[in-house]
């Protein structure tokens, strides 16, 4: 059965603003677009309270454009519109366009309560179980936006997930490592780009599990892999989402840990860990 949590799918891409102040349309150019994709669970899907935001974030980013999932049209990025939570995607998308001093483009798919063992299984799929359904969903619609864009290119993946695996799956590292690690392979073969950078994001939520999940997550045996450090991310009362001051902090994490693997990637042999700091 799928989680009680409502299903959530966006897709963000991004490009920057022409001089101007006019919007360049997506692909436009000689240079194809930088595009990431962010997908998890609740963590990516976002606990961040739009009303909380800084001023510097809180209007339309006018160096920035989104599409919404099925959506075509380009419009500025306005977190008004995102609805009243916020994940990562902000400050991601924000510090990868200055660190890269280029237009940036995200597509992400998350939903809450998924594990890789059942929703994000990348081995087995199951449609009627829903195993390797996430999966599927989001391979399948990376490639369709590739296949209507030519001059769109998938230059990096991040990945907030683990929380479901370490209360109800995950018995031994490597029953969560391999998966992980076959998730890795599946969305570098199926996007075009077998360098692809992935960074993961290491879960800090308790369950009977937590230590196998955790351990799995930080040695993850793939070149232009790297993890970051979570576990100082202000959260809410719950104890497991991260709040406005941690979501934050996660796509700032997030993208230092991205720039660089994207240094680093055509000499890089082995996990590299990204803290951020």
């Amino acid at each position: 059965m799928m989680p009680r949590a409502m299903l959530t799918l966006s897709a963000l891409m991004l490009v920057a603003l022409a001089a101007g102040g006019e919007a360049a349309p997506a692909g436009a150019g000689t240079e194809p677009l930088t595009v990431f994709v962010l997908a998890g669970q609740s963590n990516m899907d976002g606990g961040g309270v739009v009303e909380e935001l800084p001023a510097e974030l809180k209007g339309p980013q006018a160096s920035a454009l989104f599409v919404r999932f099925w959506d075509t049209q380009f419009k500025p990025l306005d977190p008004a519109k995102l609805g009243k939570s916020f994940g990562p995607e902000l400050t991601f998308g924000n510090e990868m366009a200055k660190g890269l001093k280029r237009p940036v483009g995200m597509i992400k798919l998350s939903s809450g309560g998924t594990s890789i063992e059942q929703h994000w299984n990348p081995v087995t799929f199951d449609k009627e179980k829903h195993v390797g359904e996430l999966y599927k969903r989001l391979t399948g619609y990376v490639t369709g936006i590739q296949g209507k864009q030519k001059n769109v290119r998938v230059a990096g993946m991040i990945w907030m997930q683990g929380e479901a695996d370490a209360k109800y799956h995950s018995k031994t590292v490597e029953q969560y490592r391999d998966k992980l690690e076959a998730l890795i392979d599946g969305c570098r073969k199926e996007f075009g780009n077998e360098d692809m950078p992935f960074v993961c994001g290491r879960m800090n939520a308790s369950g009977q599990y937590e230590k196998q999940v955790r351990e799995a997550q930080t040695t993850v045996k793939r070149k232009n892999y790297a993890w970051i450090d979570c576990d100082d991310l202000e959260r809410h009362a719950d104890k497991l989402h991260y709040n406005s001051k941690g979501q934050l902090e996660l796509g700032r994490r997030f993208a230092a840990a991205m720039l660089k693997l994207m240094n680093e990637a055509p000499k890089a042999d082995g996990p590299v860990k990204g803290d951020g700091k």
